[in-house]
Order: structure tokens, then C-alpha cells, then sequence
């Protein structure tokens, strides 16, 4: 995990795992955005409420969209994103309600 080192970092969050590190959340709504800064590709397997989906993941500048999910059915749910192949950046999440 990188914390604040340095201004462009002022209260953010990077952390960065190789194959088989996981991040886990659970929301209400219908969709979510996951963003981070990412020099190297990736895969990833995201599990959406035990449907499982394999997405690549390229180039992404700080901050910027590497996965999302819309149009799901309003309510709780359940995600679980795994690195498969790579490594990848993870700086945060947005949640559509």
C-alpha cells in the first residue's frame, strides 16, 4: 500500500497486488467503477454476486476506470476481483446507487 508520498498522492490510497490478491466490497445500487494507475496489463476475475467475469486490463493513468459493471439489478451486492495474470494498481471505487 503507497499512502501520501507526495502531493499528487494528498489523501489517496494506492495499493498494488500480483496473482491472486483480491479486493472485496459490497454496495447497494445497480453498478460500480473501479479506477487505479496501471503501467502493465493485467487480467482480472471479477465475480459479481457469484457470476464470474474475466476482464484485461491495459494502460490506465491515475485514476482512471480499469473495470465497472452497470445496469445491475437495484439492491446488495456482492464483488470479489481477483489479479489472474500481472499486476494491478487499485486506487479506489465509485458506486452507482
Amino acid at each position: 500500500h503507497n499512502l501520501m508520498c507526495g502531493f499528487a498522492n494528498y489523501k489517496r490510497t494506492l495499493s498494488t497486488g500480483k496473482v491472486g490478491a483480491e479486493i472485496k466490497f459490497s454496495f447497494s445500487g445497480t453498478g460500480f467503477a473501479l479506477f487505479g494507475s496501471n503501467d502493465s496489463e493485467a487480467t482480472i476475475s471479477v465475480n459479481i454476486d457469484g457470476v464470474e467475469n474475466v476482464v484485461a486490463v491495459s494502460h490506465t493513468d491515475c485514476r482512471e476506470i480499469f473495470c465497472f459493471a452497470e445496469g445491475l439489478n437495484y439492491g446488495e451486492h456482492n464483488v470479489t476481483a481477483t489479479v489472474i495474470f500481472g499486476e494491478l494498481s487499485f486506487d479506489g471505487g465509485q458506486f452507482e446507487p
